[in-house]
């Protein structure tokens, strides 16, 4: 490990920064005031504890260098190249940022307040632990980028390109991308209760184990969308295109699912208490072991839908088209099936029922 750590005089001028970064000496406890750089290569720099106020910098280049611990306040940088930098513990207040590369730099517990980022380059760019406040990015490029246990405390993200961006365990309240398209993300176990997501486009984006209660999809795209085991509790989806969407495990209770298109789509094993469904498109849904209990399906395409061992107690499914649902095993209490072809659907297949109902005759002794 190299210790080479700038003794004596402290850099003063960007001449002699940059000759004690080429000489390969760590910079340490530099404080800057006032200061400004102008087209220098920093690259390869190492600072520690380091703190730079109202610094100017345009055009520099600091690839690959190495931030631990240092303060960074009112600073204002122009096209800089940050590319595989590492910030550790750092702290930005009130800086602002145009046309900055941060590609594959890496944010580990880092906290960035009153920001600004214009046009800014964070592809395969990670943030562990880190946090930003008041903070407002446009029109950047995430591709590829990767959150973990961040928070985005009244911050915006808008604009931009989030393409394959991964977000795990992030705080993200109030839902901070804003205007940008949402396809092909990755959520897991974040916080995104009562986003406000209307019109917004989610499709084959996967939102996994997040909490979304009280959210507003109102004709989103949520085409092949995954929301397993998300709770999506008291949400308003109405109009939404969920086409092969994969809701299995969710929570749906009390949710408005009016008029959606929902062929093809799962809902396997999913929470629908007093869930509305009334008009919507279930043709070729599965629905098999959902507790719809209290849901209202009334005028539903329920075609080729399999709604085995759901629980339909209390349910309205009535002036539905159910031609070949199959119904095996429902569990019905005061189901209301006025105006429906139930006919129409598959009954209960006795020797199917028997056959999972068979157990293992225990050991003789």
């Amino acid at each position: 490990m190299n210790t080479n750590t700038l003794q004596g005089k402290q850099p003063e001028s960007q001449q002699e920064l940059q000759l004690a970064i080429k000489s390969d000496q760590e910079i340490a406890q530099l404080q800057w005031s006032d200061k400004r750089l102008v087209q220098a290569d920093m690259a390869y720099g190492r600072f520690n504890n380091c703190s730079f106020t109202k610094l100017t910098a345009q055009q520099i280049d600091w690839r690959f260098s190495q931030f631990v611990n240092c303060q960074f306040i009112q600073c204002n940088f122009t096209s800089n190249d940050f590319e595989n930098c590492n910030f550790v513990g750092c702290s930005f207040v009130g800086c602002h940022f145009e046309k900055c590369d941060f590609s594959n730099s890496e944010w580990h517990q880092t906290s960035t307040e009153n920001g600004t980022f214009n046009t800014p380059n964070f592809k395969q760019a990670g943030f562990n632990e880190s946090h930003w406040s008041n903070c407002k990015l446009t029109d950047g490029d995430f591709e590829h980028a990767s959150f973990s246990k961040h928070s985005f405390t009244n911050s915006s993200v808008s604009e931009g390109n989030l393409f394959r961006l991964s977000l795990f365990n992030c705080k993200l309240t109030p839902f901070p991308f804003i205007g940008n398209s949402l396809s092909t993300l990755l959520f897991s176990e974040c916080d995104m209760s009562k986003a406000i997501l209307t019109g917004r486009d989610l499709s084959m984006s996967q939102l996994l184990n997040c909490n979304l209660s009280q959210s507003d999809l109102t004709e989103s795209n949520l085409t092949q969308t995954n929301f397993t085991g998300s709770d999506l509790k008291l949400s308003v989806l109405k109009n939404a295109v969920a086409t092969g969407a994969l809701f299995s495990e969710v929570n749906l209770s009390e949710s408005n699912l009016e008029s959606c298109q929902l062929d093809k789509s799962s809902l396997q094993g999913a929470v629908l208490v007093k869930a509305k469904f009334a008009r919507s498109n279930l043709e070729m849904a599965q629905l098999t072991d959902a507790h719809a209990n209290g849901a209202n399906f009334n005028g539903c395409l329920l075609r080729y839908a399999d709604l085995s061992n759901a629980n339909l107690a209390q349910a309205i499914i009535s002036n539905c088209e159910l031609e070949r649902c199959n119904l095996h095993n429902i569990r019905e209490e005061d189901t209301d099936w006025s105006g429906s072809n139930r006919k129409a659907a598959l009954q209960t297949d006795e020797k199917k029922l028997d056959a999972e109902s068979w157990q293992k005759p225990a050991p003789k002794k």
